[in-house]
């Protein structure tokens, strides 16, 4: 095929379409949707599974306007699916609310950025006003344009915008929630959860249960909320997570589809580097087996809310999971609860563990007193040597197969905040580059060099000391630290 752009952070299906971006077909989402006749759907899914832009797709498709719906969709699966689906196409007034710029530090700002979203979601609705019953009605849908509502009134602002679309079209609404769950997540690392929830709680509740004007909802998230609250009471909630078969294809991209797009860009031979990187999906000494590739077995909690998280450490587990950190190998049940073997999905995920953890490392470092280790090293005390490193391994984490470039980076962060020393890494000395070499600027300092090994086994230990210093010496790596006597 002629070269086709990828789209790069397009999230709005027409522009896709429009501009000839590259699109994996996920318009059977609609057909699904409609044959399975849930009210209110709950999507969970980790970030970057195309949410965003499904929810996009389904606002062309069934929405109300002045410009015909069918070019953006003809040749599409959907399209190919015929009348039965076709015939709703451009049918309903659609209310769409994203709520993934709700980030900020305080609540005042954050509800702040909700009424602006409110309102220009109204604004998108204006048009209606002339045809709203009473001035009461049209005086209040203009206050939401303006964001001049009075606080309490954006509690129901959804459920008054789909009554008021209902009253126009005498057509019942659908409604699109994109991130539910952000505004929540922001609001627990922030200390202002309760008022988050509240606020939340009330906008869902009042648009999404008993509501006589709504044809049906998709919401879409990381975390399965009905803990939250946020729905309670809801009879007619769909929760479709990702430990579900049902829509599975619908987000994200399967297998085959994959290939498809390797072929087209005839990439084929990237396909193994591709699957390492992204593929995957369908602390302490935890952390460390997951990085050095092997899993752990944890039970399934999807009721987890962001005020669980820190509560129990199975809890962080299932957050890992539900929000695409952990992929899951297998599942089995045993005593009637569910049970999960986990493992990090991709390199791409494993890269930002490692980085994470490295970064957990250096500030623990900062907070550690280490002068007892720099009074070994220079006074050539190894026993206390010895019990400080053994100490810190102890109390940190070790992996990278416990290989030995990991336990240097582990001592180069350690001397690095050895007072006036210089930490010199891997650097020429003598006919080779020994490990470490820790020296004083001036030369009436010490300084010592530290060549690393590793031992398969404790009794092997000693015999790969007498290696690390025979290297040391029949390389000569005390040679530049010599200056030689005058005569």
């Amino acid at each position: 095929m002629s070269w086709i752009p990828l789209p790069v952070g397009i999230e709005n299906y027409a522009e896709l379409i429009e501009k000839g971006y590259y699109y994996i077909d996920k318009t059977l989402l609609i057909k699904d949707l409609i044959d399975l006749k849930g009210k209110v759907n709950l999507f969970t899914r980790p970030r970057r599974f195309g949410k965003t832009l499904n929810l996009s797709m389904l606002r062309y498709f069934f929405e109300k306007s002045d410009v015909n719906p069918a070019p953006l969709f003809e040749g599409t699966k959907i399209w190919d699916a015929g009348h039965p689906y076709t015939d709703q196409m451009g049918q309903y007034p659609v209310i769409t609310l994203s709520l993934k710029s709700l980030k900020q530090t305080d609540f005042k700002s954050a509800f702040y950025c909700l009424r602006e979203e409110i309102a220009r979601e109204f604004d998108r609705h204006a048009s209606l006003v002339s045809s709203l019953e009473s001035r009461d009605k049209q005086e209040k849908y203009n206050r939401f344009v303006k964001q001049k509502a009075a606080p309490e009134e954006y509690l129901t602002s959804l459920r008054f915008l789909s009554d008021c679309l209902y009253a126009s079209s005498q057509t019942r609404c659908i409604i699109l929630i994109d991130e539910c769950d952000v505004p929540l997540e922001n609001a627990f690392f922030h200390g202002f959860y309760p008022e988050m929830l509240s606020l939340i709680r009330s906008v869902f509740e009042s648009a999404l249960k008993t509501n006589d004007t709504l044809e049906f909802a998709v919401v879409t998230g990381c975390l399965r909320i009905s803990k939250e609250s946020i729905f309670t009471g809801l009879n007619n909630l769909s929760m479709i997570s990702i430990m579900d078969q049902s829509y599975a294809e619908h987000f994200g991209f399967t297998q085959e589809e994959v290939d498809q797009m390797l072929r087209d860009y005839q990439l084929e031979d990237r396909r193994e580097d591709i699957r390492k990187w992204y593929d995957g999906y369908c602390f302490g000494n935890t952390i460390e087996s997951l990085i050095a590739g092997g899993t752990i077995i944890k039970p399934v909690h999807e009721d987890i809310t962001y005020a669980d998280i820190d509560t129990s450490q199975d809890y962080l587990w299932n957050f890992l999971f539900f929000t695409g950190y952990l992929k899951k190998r297998k599942q089995y049940q045993e005593n009637g609860e569910i049970y999960m073997e986990l493992a990090i999905p991709n390199m791409e995920v494993r890269h930002i563990y490692k980085h994470t953890v490295l970064l957990w490392f250096e500030e623990k470092i900062k907070m550690k007193d280490l002068s007892e280790l720099y009074r070994s090293i220079l006074d050539g005390d190894r026993k206390k040597l010895s019990e400080f490193l053994t100490e810190m391994l102890m109390e940190t984490i070790s992996f990278y197969d416990y290989q030995e470039n990991y336990y240097h980076g582990f001592l180069a962060g350690l001397l690095k905040h050895f007072g006036d020393y210089i930490v010199v890494s891997n650097r020429e000395s003598g006919s080779g580059r020994p490990d470490l070499i820790l020296k004083y600027p001036s030369v009436r300092g010490k300084a010592v060099i530290f060549e690393i090994k590793t031992a398969d086994s404790y009794q092997d230990l000693e015999c790969k000391c007498d290696e690390a210093l025979q290297q040391i010496e029949e390389r000569h790596y005390a040679d530049s630290l010599i200056i030689p006597l005058s005569m």
